[in-house]
């Protein structure tokens, strides 16, 4: 089939299963089966933009105004979709077309953004920042939509932060494609034990001025977290993931402390909770000892089990801010390619597929994706 052909059937056809759907790609647009699109509204169906935190498991408190938190499908269709304005970018197109609820959908078997139709007639931009003020809009009003008006005071923290991040009129591109909100938990969880490993164990050795980056680091990330350990007492699960000195003080089977501690502490103290609770929650999420502490202090686990995802969700849910503030302070010392955000959460292969006019199952059956 041509190019050509494939470029316009959707759209001559009219029929609500188009005979393709497309994704912007670094070489053109790259048609795939239509079959596999899914309607934007029924993704969201079974994966809401937002889901309720579930209050009774591993949250024993949740703030009113912030009831809510971001699964991984949402984060990865989230981050899929910030591709499109980042590839029309190189090229000066412009989404405002494309960008709309009929057109988008997500693919059933990659989970990423793509389109019913991406018009062959296509408008510029004159400035780079226009189409991520469109992706936000796009976003909003489907928040909005799905969720009601009100909805958008009570977005998750790193939500907020993220649409603060796409409408600033100097947006820097890198850093919305690694942005922290689109890392799904696994990679959290993988990012967290890098940055502890880095400031604490690798930095401090290897003594070529990297000792003294990692001493400002901690305390940066601490002068943002200055209550970290108050805010980590008021769980009955982050206690037992606090620096040895923290747990002997204040041991987790101990819970709840009445009066609760009112304590200050060096902002390198409150570094060295913040990142030592990241990691170890990644490393020691699910093991003896800890499920011990959750069933006693959390009786909607009794006879249940808790996974490590749940607990990575609660520290980010608790520290929404943490690799943000990572993200920031190691490029403020050009050491961020260590972290190595793009290799731990790559774009796909499908993105470098020969795009306009190659029928991607051809692709898709040999990209090893």
């Amino acid at each position: 089939m041509s190019g050509k052909r494939a470029f316009c059937t959707a759209v001559e056809t009219g029929r609500k299963t188009p005979e393709f759907c497309y994704l912007l790609g670094f070489s053109g647009v790259v048609a795939l089966p239509g079959d596999r699109f899914q309607p934007l509204d029924d993704f969201l169906s079974e994966n809401p933009f937002l889901s309720p935190i579930p209050l009774g498991r591993l949250y024993e408190n949740i703030d009113p105004a912030k009831p809510y938190m971001l699964e991984d499908p949402i984060r990865r269709a989230v981050w899929s979709g910030s591709l499109a304005p980042y590839i029309a970018n190189k090229v000066k197109m412009s989404l405002s077309h494309i960008l709309t609820k009929e057109n988008v959908g997500v693919h059933k078997d990659f989970g990423l953004v793509v389109f019913k139709d991406v018009p062959k007639k296509r408008e510029g931009i004159s400035d780079s920042s226009e189409n991520y003020q469109h992706y936000s809009s796009f976003l909003t009003e489907t928040i909005q939509r799905l969720h009601g008006s009100e909805s958008l005071n009570a977005l998750p923290v790193e939500m907020d932060i993220y649409l603060k991040d796409l409408t600033d009129p100097n947006v820097k591109e890198d850093d919305i494609l690694d942005h922290p909100i689109a890392l799904p938990g696994r990679v959290f969880g993988d990012v967290s034990v890098e940055a502890y490993r880095l400031l604490c164990k690798q930095y401090p050795v290897v003594k070529n001025g990297k000792e003294i980056l990692a001493d400002r680091i901690i305390e940066a990330v601490g002068a943002k977290f200055k209550d970290a350990l108050t805010v980590s007492l008021d769980s009955g699960l982050l206690p037992k993931f606090l620096p040895l000195k923290w747990q002997k003080i204040y041991p987790a089977n101990k819970y709840p402390w009445i009066p609760k501690p009112q304590l200050i502490i060096s902002q390198e103290e409150a570094g060295k909770i913040v990142i030592e609770i990241h990691r170890h929650g990644s490393v020691h999420s699910v093991e003896v000892g800890v499920d011990t502490i959750v069933t006693s202090n959390f009786p909607g686990f009794s006879g249940d089990k808790f996974t490590r995802m749940e607990v990575l969700a609660l520290i980010r849910h608790i520290f929404p801010e943490y690799l943000n503030t990572i993200f920031k302070e190691f490029k403020m010392d050009n050491l961020y390619e260590d972290l190595q955000i793009r290799e731990r959460n790559p774009i796909p292969s499908l993105y470098s597929a020969q795009g306009d006019g190659v029928y991607a199952e051809v692709i898709v059956k040999f990209i090893g994706f």
